[in-house]
């Protein structure tokens, strides 16, 4: 129960907290939510964890902590936060901005929270009538200010009002962002993927350029078309380029463009880049590329300028958005990618974790593979089974990640009636892990081969090959027995793009 009576002030006075006649009605509101809302106060002193707990009842659990290196370690495990913004009583090596600054130690603290986490709704405790800290507490990203004096002098229903609100705030965000992104396949309720969420919003409102990184199969094509479709370029094309399919020779006129004879065997060719203009230019797997061509591209991300073979230079306007499953920074190291370049497509980062880092996303993602399914095949399947979904917890996705969750789902669709059980998804990851090519004879049962070309039979074993190995072009091309560059070649002649075998 709420005890109102005497509490302590700072100065060691005490003073009478009366209850309002409003007050228990305010406090239904936090009781009635589905779980407490977690509040991390961050204080030197216990005196904001002690108001909190004597003065507003459940519906809320409080955990204090009085540094902030004890706190950012844990920041993302609450709803919201209340900070303090002096930290006097704490030692010099316990201060994140130094003893100097002890005064102000929270607004450090508040800036540290906000590059681990943009959204966490942080509530500033400030000294009576200190409107300087609170502005620039609000301009530095807090939610809201409470000033401590006024706290006990006024009901506690001014901070439980307050912090109801920035609970509010953040949950209806979530929310709003998985309804938004899971329209646009993009799935997941992780706390992995309220970050990549806030990044893309933040990526579609403004114009620079992006590198999406992480492991394949994690949906980078997916949220570079997001990104697109976001942006103020959404009207204008979206452009995407597999570069590892093309050979160091074709890919400076594919890129840049060429006039007729400008070489042997090259035809007039607008480029990838005019055809984006105004656009999206999305690079797939920018770490394949060739030296040589990362000079040119430089010069066209720097200062807007593609040199076309046998043509004058020419300006052009395209967002560039590159994505990679290497470790840029290791191919730098060994002199394969040049730094310049690597810093001018890393103005925003967008790094995509793989399955296993977002366990809480496994099932959400199965039931929307379900529903796209179901969608498509006009074939009832309602859901999981409970022991199909702990199944689908238990196993691993280090490979292929998303994209293998996908495939799974597909083919436990196809071997199941209105509910997809745990046996169905035994024998389809039987089927996907098949090391008898059985991908590849799947695909080869949808076409008459009696009534298709050469041409198509082989287009449909490279796409098929490379959803089995997860788009490693390497091991597709080792599966196929035919050489790395033969693959590169026949993906770019046969026109395949990523999102063929994603």
């Amino acid at each position: 129960m709420v005890e109102f009576g005497l509490f302590e002030n700072r100065d060691g006075t005490s003073r009478e907290l009366e209850k309002p006649d409003y007050y228990m009605s305010k406090i239904t509101i936090a009781r009635q939510s589905e779980e407490p809302i977690k509040v991390l106060i961050i204080d030197d002193e216990d005196n904001i964890y002690q108001y909190c707990i004597n003065h507003i009842e459940e519906g809320f659990a409080f955990e204090h902590h009085n540094t902030g290196h004890q706190a950012l370690e844990i920041i993302n495990n609450f709803d919201l936060v209340l900070l303090d913004k002096n930290f006097a009583q704490n030692s010099s090596e316990a201060l994140l901005g130094g003893y100097e600054n002890r005064n102000t130690e929270g607004l450090t603290i508040l800036k540290a929270i906000r590059k681990k986490n943009k959204l966490l709704p942080v509530i500033m405790v400030t000294a009576c009538a200190d409107y300087e800290s609170a502005s620039r507490a609000m301009s530095l990203g807090a939610f809201d200010y409470v000033e401590w004096d006024a706290l006990l002098i006024d009901p506690p229903q001014i901070l439980l009002t307050k912090m109801l609100r920035a609970a509010q705030f953040e949950k209806q965000t979530k929310r709003n962002w998985m309804e938004q992104f899971s329209k646009m396949g993009l799935v997941g309720r992780s706390e992995a993927m309220m970050k990549i969420y806030e990044q893309v919003e933040l990526a579609s409102r403004c114009d620079l350029p992006v590198l999406l990184t992480g492991p394949s199969g994690t949906g980078k094509t997916i949220i570079a078309n997001i990104i697109h479709s976001l942006s103020d370029r959404k009207t204008k094309p979206f452009v995407e380029v597999s570069l590892p399919s093309l050979t160091d020779e074709m890919a400076t006129s594919e890129l840049f463009g060429a006039a007729k004879g400008a070489a042997t065997g090259v035809e007039n060719k607008r480029g990838r880049f005019k055809e984006a203009h105004r656009g999206t230019l999305f690079l797939e797997e920018i770490g394949d590329i060739d030296t040589g061509i990362q000079v040119r591209l430089l010069k066209a991300v720097e200062e807007g300028k593609i040199e076309p073979l046998g043509k004058p230079a020419e300006e052009v306007d395209a967002r560039i958005i590159a994505a990679t499953n290497q470790d840029l920074e290791e191919k730098i190291s060994k002199g394969e990618f040049r730094p310049e370049l690597y810093h001018r497509l890393k103005v925003m980062e967008i790094t995509l974790p793989p399955l296993s880092e977002r366990p809480d996303d496994i099932i959400p993602l199965a039931e929307h593979f379900i529903a796209s399914n179901t969608d498509r095949d006009k074939k009832e399947i309602v859901g999981l089974t409970s022991d199909a979904k702990d199944y689908l917890k238990s196993i691993g996705y280090e490979e292929n990640n998303v994209r293998e969750l996908k495939n799974l789902i597909d083919k436990a669709c196809n071997l199941s009636d209105m509910v997809i059980g745990i046996n169905s998804l035994v024998k389809a990851r039987r089927s996907v892990q098949s090391k008898d090519s059985s991908s590849e004879i799947f695909e080869f049962e949808k076409i008459d081969i009696s009534r298709s070309s050469l041409d198509n039979i082989n287009k449909v074993a490279i796409i098929a090959t490379l959803r089995r190995t997860g788009g490693n072009k390497k091991e597709a091309a080792k599966s196929l027995g035919i050489s790395e560059a033969s693959i590169y070649n026949k993906i770019k002649g046969y026109s395949i793009l990523s999102k063929d075998y994603n």
